[in-house]
């Protein structure tokens, strides 16, 4: 059912739907079922709330993809702050810009990239929390508030997102000046989500490969977001994209790949198990549960 307005609503509303599915993973690694993301998401969200990230505030997100990068953008948007997405080509400059023009307050950013963080912006930045693992780089790394505390503050209504509310700034690669900022509301990623579940609909069996760099607003949308609202899995590579690397990946993940004027013919039944397109988790037995 696409009947959310924001990506709270979204959020909720698939974390429980799909909770035993499969929804970001390493390849070859680690992988966060959707009920495992909505913990975490939640973590990370009372975590910012800790270092007084409260709703409005602007939160940079400055990585390579990986799973954990969903986490910082839902800990963001679900819970009313907003995201700002930096390209990891951008430089060092360029960087420093986009955080001062857009005010943000906090950034999660990879070890990959840290050395892009200027001295200067580091001082101006409240908290900075490195995105491989969740360690805060500058800032509070524990709450003297118990987690209860923080869990009840989170359902207060300032963190509950209206439609029409500031979602994310993604900002243009600058090809042709100085980057610009596109401000996104809830509404608007919401409509362009149903749209697009309309001309290439996804399935819970579906398996996507993702290659662009989620701070793109097509890979965001496409690749993080449309996924998650149908209980598909995702795939990030671990390493540049090169050919050998994607042919690697195409044979380990197998994405699939179906068209809207077919679908049941180019989709397994949902009630059919495909074992290796199947969006199976595994408990502590070893057991597989096909979803």
């Amino acid at each position: 059912m696409m009947n959310f307005k924001t990506i709270k609503e979204l959020f909720i509303s698939k974390t429980k739907a799909f909770s035993k599915y499969k929804y970001l993973c390493t390849i070859g690694g680690d992988f966060y079922t959707y009920e495992q993301f909505g913990y975490k998401t939640e973590e990370i969200s009372e975590l910012l709330l800790s270092n007084n990230i409260q709703p409005g505030d602007k939160v940079g997100i400055l990585s390579q993809n990986m799973p954990n990068w969903g986490v910082a953008f839902f800990s963001c948007t679900a819970y009313n702050r907003i995201a700002v997405p930096l390209l990891p080509d951008f430089s060092e400059t360029e960087i420093e810009n986009i955080l001062e023009h857009s005010e943000a307050k906090a950034i999660f950013v990879s070890k990959k990239l840290s050395r892009k963080l200027s001295g200067a912006i580091k001082e101006k930045l409240q908290t900075i929390i490195e995105i491989d693992d969740f360690t805060v780089l500058k800032g509070e790394s524990a709450c003297n508030k118990p987690a209860s505390e923080l869990k009840e503050a989170l359902l207060a209504p300032e963190f509950t997102p209206k439609e029409e509310e500031l979602a994310t700034i993604i900002y243009t690669s600058g090809t042709t000046g100085n980057s610009k900022g596109v401000m996104l509301s809830h509404k608007n990623l919401c409509s362009h989500l149903k749209s697009a579940m309309q001309l290439r609909p996804s399935f819970e069996w579906d398996v996507w490969l993702s290659i662009l760099p989620l701070s793109h607003t097509l890979e965001n949308s496409l690749s993080l977001l449309l996924p998650f609202s149908s209980g598909a899995s995702v795939y990030y590579l671990d390493k540049a994209p090169t050919p050998s690397a994607l042919l690697q990946a195409f044979k380990v993940v197998k994405p699939t790949a179906h068209y809207r004027e077919d679908l049941q013919e180019l989709n397994p039944a949902k009630d059919q198990c495909k074992e290796d397109h199947c969006n199976h988790v595994q408990d502590s037995t070893g057991q597989k549960t096909c979803a």
